[in-house]
């Protein structure tokens, strides 16, 4: 009777553990204009309704290797001003043919929200307290084209 007990617990233990807590959202963008194909996965993580950080793989394809190499410069300039703006942001940029990865992580533990909020930076889709909610996470990357979970 009592391994029967250990066993059920720990059944429910480990299902309780193996709870998801993150949403997916992919996009597909096609850019004639810029020539290039950008493929997004973005991992919303959350306890509750609370986001707790974003990690995003953008994988930008083209044939064209000045499109790649401004998309480099670009990116590399977007997120070291965004990290030294308001912090949280660690990211790493991989070339391979025909391709440029970016890898970003968003810690919002480590993010100033309230800088960000103040300056008019996705203000819309936090709360009055400044907190990153999952149906608003959910609503910005949706504005830009993602579906989500």
């Amino acid at each position: 009777m009592k391994k029967i007990l250990i066993s059920m617990l720990l059944i429910i233990f480990l299902t309780a553990c193996d709870k998801k807590n993150y949403v997916v959202c992919n996009n597909n963008v096609v850019n004639t204009n810029e020539n290039y194909v950008l493929d997004s996965n973005i991992k919303i993580y959350y306890k509750k309704d609370r986001v707790l950080k974003i990690d995003v793989k953008e994988d930008y394809m083209s044939s064209d290797k000045n499109v790649l190499k401004y998309l480099k410069e670009y990116k590399n300039l977007y997120y070291d001003n965004q990290n030294d703006l308001y912090g949280g942001y660690i990211y790493d940029i991989i070339e391979k043919e025909n391709h440029l990865i970016l890898n970003i992580n968003i810690d919002l533990s480590k993010l100033d929200v309230k800088k960000m909020v103040n300056d008019g930076k996705l203000d819309k889709y936090y709360t009055k307290q400044n907190i990153l909610t999952l149906s608003g996470a959910k609503e910005y990357y949706s504005s830009k084209g993602a579906e989500c979970e």
